[in-house]
């Protein structure tokens, strides 16, 4: 039987693509056993580069960063200061993002920073009363405020750019909706999930300035919350796909809120203190104990490795799709004051 050139044609290229769907699912795998049989952080990642921001500029504490994705670029918010910067890869700072302020064109508080593929900046403030979403571009200026119909702590663009989702895990009302996904002029187009227990208002204040929400590249939503000990696996539309487990040994009910302080001060509260996707691989921060650990999830919820030491006491603020994870040597969290500026590594995920 004899095949026209079409036909072959489509044959090479049916082989074409189980071969690389084949040699991508097998260095896959071989990261996954990496990550399995690893015993620090620093077996899996290789350090791409270490940013020293210039001191001529000081920074207080960063509590979140974004890379843009066109530029070697990297958008800093430094909590102490309420400022927005862009630095390159030398440290130097590039711009300046906008102001803080209560102007039409400034921002106040900010929760959480997004970038689309054209590196505008898109600032979610936190909210005295109508949550908005302040637009830049790279060079600092104003692009425009886009009013949202819900609110959250958390912001992600979905993998096509034609939604937002907003996170919100203060909610403590029975049966409020946790999750947001709203269009790209912040119409709202539903909302889902319920309540995480036991978050309750001590968690409120906190959760405010944690990156619970993660976003993959099929836009699968996974969100958690600080205080407990799973998380959970949501499609776009809102179905609730998994409920899986962090860690079984949820902490003791709190009697109140001295006591919820008393706890916070000796650091014997397991706590999460970020969710992310990295190549669909799913990464939790957790803190237990005053140590810092990994917890490393596939995209079925399959754990790879539990509590992986950080062993030094870096802060993981983002990860991306690429394989690419950004730290920092500081918290804002911590709100602590250092006499050098904070550094920023970034790591890569090895092949």
């Amino acid at each position: 039987m004899s095949l026209s050139k079409n036909s072959l044609l489509a044959v090479v290229i049916v082989l074409f693509f189980v071969l690389d769907c084949s040699n991508s699912s097998s260095q896959f795998s071989q990261v996954k056993n990496r990550i399995a049989r690893s015993n620090s952080l620093d077996e899996i990642f290789e350090t791409i580069a270490t940013i020293d921001i210039n001191p001529r500029y000081p920074i207080g504490d960063l509590l979140y960063l974004k890379k843009l994705n066109k530029a070697q670029q990297i958008v800093i918010y430094d909590m102490m200061a309420n400022q927005v910067l862009l630095v390159d890869f030398a440290g130097n700072i590039i711009s300046k993002i906008g102001n803080s302020g209560e102007g039409p064109e400034e921002y106040q508080d900010v929760l959480s920073i997004e970038c689309d593929r054209d590196d505008n900046i898109y600032l979610l403030e936190k909210p005295p009363q109508l949550q908005k979403i302040k637009v830049f571009r790279p060079d600092g200026s104003f692009v425009k405020t886009i009013s949202l119909d819900a609110a959250g702590m958390n912001l992600k663009l979905t993998s096509d750019e034609k939604c937002f989702i907003l996170y919100d895990s203060r909610t403590l009302a029975e049966g409020s909706k946790i999750i947001a996904v709203l269009d790209t002029n912040g119409k709202l187009l539903q909302n889902f999930g319920s309540s995480i227990p036991p978050e309750k208002i001590f968690g409120i204040h906190l959760a405010l300035y944690m990156p619970l929400l993660a976003v993959n590249t099929k836009n699968e939503i996974y969100v958690t919350s600080i205080y407990t000990g799973y998380y959970r696996k949501y499609e776009l539309s809102g179905k609730l796909l998994q409920t899986i487990s962090i860690n079984n040994n949820l902490p003791e009910q709190f009697k109140d809120y001295q006591h919820f302080r008393q706890m916070i001060f000796v650091d014997k509260i397991f706590s999460v203190r970020g969710i992310f996707s990295c190549k669909d691989i799913i990464i939790i921060s957790k803190t237990q104990d005053k140590k810092n650990y990994f917890d490393f999830f596939n995209s079925k919820g399959r754990l790879i490795k539990e509590y992986l030491p950080q062993n030094d006491h870096l802060y993981l603020l983002d990860a991306d799709s690429e394989g690419f994870l950004y730290f920092s040597d500081t918290s804002g969290f911590e709100g602590s004051i250092t006499e050098a500026n904070p550094k920023i590594i970034i790591k890569k995920l090895c092949e």
